[in-house]
């Protein structure tokens, strides 16, 4: 009878154990979970000075992820960390970041402050480079993908690469701080190749002037070679873009031309260039009516003048010539005018002060 009690109380004592054990591995239905409700929490993100910060969830499950968007609005600073509570996170490919929660997470952005680097790595920012540039202005324009002529401004970057030909695409990167005055998309860089041999020796860094604004951004431009000891720069400077000034007084003089080389006319073009200003104009051959072509001389102001033959080669690329001018005076009730070599290169320098005089160009080889 006792061991028929005994084995009825172990039963007992068992079940009670057992439901011990089913009441406290159920109930909440998640981790964290009580009373049947699964834990969350509350994801905070507080703007700072000089950026905003956006999250795309304020509260989250456990183990949820949570996509930070953070602005910089100080074109003067970047992002140098982005911290959920004390653990940083790694930017992703689009600029965003992504938190995983296990807690109530606060983000927190540290910025600092861009400094100028002008060499770094063998990549070098040449130091005639302008760091002021005029909306609506150009010095120079290049040919882009489509073969289509872009007016831009043109900087000058070199590089101390032995034997590096190729780039790595994916590790280059040219980027702005202020997408308002000079966005991504304006920028864009052609190589140099080396003039014997075929190591890169610099770029050519283009900004569309159709696509820029007034005032200040940090050009950072990472150029990363594809082959060799695969050597990487990165430099960074700041370019102001400043309002177009008044438009100056003009004064209309013709210009005729005379084409004493064997390459066609259609493919010789003539670049005049304001000094003052930087504004250049690209004169195709073709674009004279009758041999002539009427310009708009700014009263005052001296003219850089350079002549081309430009064809689009089997690369793809348009191949330019370098083509020579005679130079030129004359004289009109006292006043010079004047076309003159600028030193050894094939530049010109064009003073006029008459108006409605005929500036004849004669086109050579040297």
């Amino acid at each position: 009878m006792k061991k028929a009690l005994l084995a009825i109380l172990g039963v007992l004592c068992a079940a009670t154990i057992g439901l011990s054990v089913l009441s406290a591995c159920g109930g909440g239905g998640g981790t964290g979970g009580t009373g049947g409700t699964e834990q969350t929490y509350d994801v905070t993100a507080p703007d700072g000075e000089g950026y905003d910060v956006e999250v795309d969830k304020n509260t989250a499950k456990f183990g949820d992820k949570v996509t930070i968007t953070v602005e910089v609005t100080d074109p003067d600073k970047y992002i140098e960390s982005v911290n959920a509570n004390s653990y940083e996170l790694s930017e992703n490919t689009d600029g965003t970041y992504t938190a995983t929660i296990t807690e109530d997470t606060t983000i927190s952005v540290k910025l600092a402050d861009y400094e100028e680097v002008t060499s770094d790595g063998g990549v070098i920012w040449n130091s005639n480079n302008a760091d002021s540039i005029v909306a609506g202005s150009n010095n120079g324009w290049y040919w882009d993908e489509d073969n289509n002529m872009v007016y831009a401004w043109t900087f000058d970057v070199i590089v101390n690469w032995d034997l590096v030909s190729m780039m790595n695409d994916r590790m280059t990167k040219l980027t702005s701080s202020n997408q308002s005055v000079i966005p991504d998309s304006a920028i864009s860089y052609e190589i140099n190749k080396a003039s014997s041999g075929n190591s890169i020796a610099g770029f050519d860094v283009h900004i569309d002037t159709e696509k820029i604004s007034v005032g200040s951004t940090w050009l950072t431009m990472t150029f990363k070679g594809g082959n060799g000891s695969s050597p990487e720069g990165t430099i960074s400077v700041k370019i102001s873009v400043t309002e177009e000034p008044a438009a100056p007084e003009t004064m209309t003089v013709v210009f005729t031309y005379e084409n004493d080389t064997d390459y066609p006319d259609k493919d010789i073009l003539i670049n005049v260039t304001d000094k003052s200003t930087n504004v250049t104009n690209t004169i195709w051959l073709s674009d004279f009516q009758d041999g002539e072509y009427s310009f708009e001389y700014a009263i005052g102001h001296t003219y850089m003048v350079s002549c081309s033959y430009s064809i689009l080669g089997d690369d793809g690329y348009y191949d330019m010539t370098t083509l020579y001018l005679l130079e030129w005076q004359g004289t009109n009730i006292g006043a010079v005018n004047t076309l003159e070599r600028d030193g050894e290169y094939a530049r010109y320098t064009l003073e006029l002060t008459t108006e409605g005089i005929e500036v004849p160009f004669t086109i050579q080889e040297n």
